[in-house]
């Protein structure tokens, strides 16, 4: 506080702005350390001084400075600025992100300063987390949620056109866990928000396609997947050993070289949380199931999720039994783990439904996974049916999730060989649900029950078996024509053919 109050900032700035590489240096260290200061007193003066100052804009500037060092500290305390409101609109007003963006993009990929851009890419998440966080919270005035809106949308669109997509996809393709592949994961994340709930959402959407930032994300959740099935995998056949086994594996997990079990598991949350938000299909709740169009950059999105393997990943989870789960909640300390990323495998498995039956999107390979998508979404719902039943709230799904999954099932329940597995395995359930009070899942069930057949009428029917019994005798009454058809034809053919046998005898007699 005393060195602020002899002036010290203006003279730092000075420095900064001198050009004088012997003053630079000194410099961009001490203004790294004032702004690094855990005493809040000490923090807002530095903040408003350098806000009076326009010290940000030379803060911003000195990002291209010809010494790494310079540009390190500078970067750092960047980093440290954007923990308040006013000093985060400052380093936007400043053009902060372009510098930051920049200043990640120029560092080689191979040899990356990991130090410098650990920096830079937390300074950009905090300024978008930040921008996203300005919607929420207390109800404000009109004016205030209209500036909000725009700040955010001017922070994400700043980062995506300032060429920062393809610096973060090349750092999360990396094969192993690591700061800065974590870093891009949560970046991403926090970008793909922009496509949730967003009507001109299909900019950033195609933006993140070209970038194959899906396929991105489907590999980190396919290796750290890996990871943790074999962890777990592990515990469970360990089950019948000594205690000392089974706590030298957790120790083997929470402390393994790839990355520390807490990190992991955040990271397979953002990469989940992103793919649901950008696969997530803008069909509104009253298109029926087949007016709905889907655009390029959905399947593409789609296709780049199946080529990753992350499918397969988003299968096992939604999928984890409750032995696995109770054994990696026990290894992670974590009760509510794994039903939140089972919800958001869901959500995105749900969306995966329109393209995997798509005509457009018959490439090799595709089809095969509906039935796997759909037992997957079956054996959740009825679990999450029972969770009702049983009053276990602390495991119950969102209504809106509900009638996402549902209207996934909807799209499955289009195709004639699944009809009568979801008629089979999910009717009882089917017909639970639609007396659930919510709308939106009432009328999402109402659209499954037509996908399979049946009218309005019938969805709001209580007997599960009856229905099935006539969905069965509808099928039976098809079959019975289709034969009739068949022996209609062949009959003709029979006939056509003794008649012609007949006219050729009586000519042979002629």
């Amino acid at each position: 506080p005393m060195a602020m109050k002899e002036g010290v900032l203006p003279l730092l700035l000075k420095w900064l702005r001198s050009g004088d590489s012997d003053l630079e240096r000194p410099a961009a260290n001490a203004m790294r350390n004032l702004t690094l200061t855990q005493d809040d007193y000490t923090a807002g003066w530095v903040h408003s001084q350098l806000l009076n100052e326009k010290g940000l804009f030379t803060i911003v500037r000195r990002l291209e400075s010809c010494d790494s060092r310079v540009r390190l500290a500078m970067a750092e305390a960047i980093s440290s600025l954007t923990v308040a409101p006013h000093t985060r609109a400052g380093i936007v007003e400043a053009r902060g992100v372009k510098y930051l963006v920049q200043l990640l993009g120029s560092l080689d990929i191979q040899s990356r300063d990991e130090a410098l851009a650990l920096a830079a890419g937390n300074a950009l998440v905090r300024l978008a987390i930040g921008a996203v966080a300005g919607l929420g919270g207390t109800p404000v005035s009109f004016v205030w949620k209209t500036q909000s809106s725009s700040k955010k949308e001017s922070v994400i669109d700043d980062i995506i056109q300032s060429g920062a997509l393809n610096s973060l996809v090349s750092m999360a393709k990396a094969e192993n866990y690591g700061s800065l592949r974590f870093l891009s994961a949560k970046l991403l994340r926090v970008i793909s928000e922009e496509c949730k709930g967003n009507m001109d959402r299909d900019g950033t959407e195609r933006q993140l396609c070209d970038a194959e930032a899906v396929s991105a994300l489907g590999k980190i959740l396919c290796r750290d997947i890996t990871f943790i099935r074999s962890s777990v995998e592990n515990r469970m056949a360990s089950s019948d050993t000594s205690d000392l086994i089974n706590d030298s594996l957790s120790n083997e997990f929470l402390t393994s070289t790839s990355g520390s079990a807490e990190n992991r598991i955040n990271e397979v949350r953002h990469a989940l949380r992103g793919l649901v938000n950008i696969l997530r299909p803008s069909f509104s709740p009253e298109e029926d199931s087949n007016q709905r169009a889907l655009s390029d950059t959905q399947l593409r999105t789609c296709l780049q999720l199946f080529s990753s393997g992350g499918v397969k990943s988003l299968l096992w989870i939604a999928s984890m039994t409750q032995d696995a789960c109770s054994k990696l909640e026990m290894i992670l300390c974590e009760p509510s783990f794994c039903h939140d990323i089972q919800i958001d495998s869901c959500q995105a498995l749900a969306s995966l439904c329109p393209v995997i039956l798509s005509p457009n999107s018959l490439s090799p390979g595709i089809v095969k996974w509906a039935h796997h998508v759909l037992s997957a979404l079956v054996n959740v719902l009825k679990n999450q049916n029972s969770a009702s039943i049983t009053s276990d709230n602390s495991l119950a799904i969102i209504p809106d999730i509900y009638a996402d999954v549902l209207q996934g099932l909807s799209c499955l329940a289009e195709c004639e060989p699944l009809k009568m597995r979801i008629i089979d395995e999910f009717m009882p359930h089917l017909l639970e649900l639609h007396r659930h009070e919510n709308r939106n899942v009432s009328d999402a069930v109402t659209q499954v029950c037509l996908a399979l057949g049946f009218n309005e009428v019938d969805s709001g029917a209580k007997d599960a078996y009856l229905l099935g019994d006539k969905f069965i005798l509808a099928r039976s009454r098809l079959l019975q024509a289709m034969v009739r058809d068949e022996i209609r034809l062949l009959l003709i053919e029979l006939w056509t053919t003794v008649n012609e046998v007949r006219e050729n005898e009586v000519r042979e007699n002629e």
